[in-house]
């Protein structure tokens, strides 16, 4: 059984996934695995407060990378619990130190092998994936591949939990009649929109007009989705000129939540957050609005 704990920094995100070890594990049978690679100071203090906080609770620790993320390591171990902290760590690992740029599926399988050696193994994620900031193609890169990792540990999940200032927040599936209305869908970059679209609708390529790639919306008739509705902002804004609802028409509007990350230090880039966020709410009046998290829509 897998289990999968995000939230942002600080939200008590390990907290909630330590806790979630014990109740699954109450006989005090629990690894830790420890993928974090400690880089200054800092990180060494942030290492000795997670160690202060489980010393009582009876965990076997197992520290390292993917090398050690195997099923020798878990032998002996079937009703033992896993901590996985962290799931951002173990990507890091991987692409920025042993230069494997493709590797969600890699350490997926990885972690498949492993849930079989043992009881269940419970996995600390990080939300990276709604800021306004232009980021390099690396660190998009790895936001991509971190998204779909969340994806396919979500798909076959006994539980997705998103921590929010220590409180938890239960993801799953809405189920609600789609065959008529107009709808907003929303959510982080990288967390499945695209294919929630399709899958929930119905749609192919063909039906959804992608404005990450064309942001010439004569077109716009033809489809039954636009996406990527944050691209057509910032072409009207580098325009000169303000956004106009244009999609009245589209049955299906989506564009990326980019409004929980750090306040950009560039002005325009605050003003691309900001007029998305004026943009949005006057896109949403009329229809039903779904946030995907994790693969996972439901509805607002």
């Amino acid at each position: 059984m897998l289990y999968l704990v995000t939230g942002g920094c600080r939200s008590g995100k390990s907290g909630i996934a330590e806790e979630k070890v014990c109740t699954l594990a109450p006989s005090g049978k629990r690894i830790y695995f420890a993928a974090m690679q400690p880089r200054d100071d800092e990180d060494l203090e942030r290492i000795r407060k997670h160690r202060e906080r489980r010393k009582d609770s009876g965990f076997i620790t197992i520290e390292g990378g993917l090398e050690a993320l195997v099923p020798e390591r878990f032998e002996g171990f079937k009703e033992h619990v896993v901590l996985l902290e962290s799931l951002t760590s173990l990507l890091d690992r991987e692409m920025f130190e042993e230069g494997e740029s493709d590797c969600a599926v890699k350490i997926f399988d990885a972690i498949k092998l492993v849930e079989a050696c043992v009881k269940a193994i419970v996995i600390v994620s990080d939300r990276l994936f709604s800021d306004a900031l232009n980021f390099d193609e690396g660190t998009l890169h790895y936001r991509e591949e971190l998204g779909k990792l969340e994806r396919l540990i979500a798909e076959g999940c006994e539980e997705v939990t998103e921590a929010v200032n220590g409180k938890e927040i239960k993801h799953k599936n809405d189920s609600f009649d789609m065959s008529e209305g107009k709808y907003f869908v929303t959510g982080g970059a990288a967390q499945g929109k695209t294919e929630y679209i399709k899958n929930v609708f119905g749609l192919d390529d063909a039906d959804i007009f992608n404005l990450r790639n064309n942001t010439d919306i004569r077109n716009l008739q033809e489809c039954s989705a636009v996406i990527h509705v944050e691209e057509y902002v910032r072409q009207c804004l580098n325009e000169g000129r303000e956004p106009e609802d244009f999609f009245s028409d589209i049955r299906i509007v989506a564009g990326d939540d980019i409004f929980c990350g750090i306040v950009p230090l560039e002005k325009k880039d605050r003003i691309f957050r900001d007029t998305c966020g004026d943009f949005y709410r006057k896109l949403v009046n009329g229809r039903k609005l779904i946030r995907v998290t994790c693969g996972i829509g439901e509805r607002i």
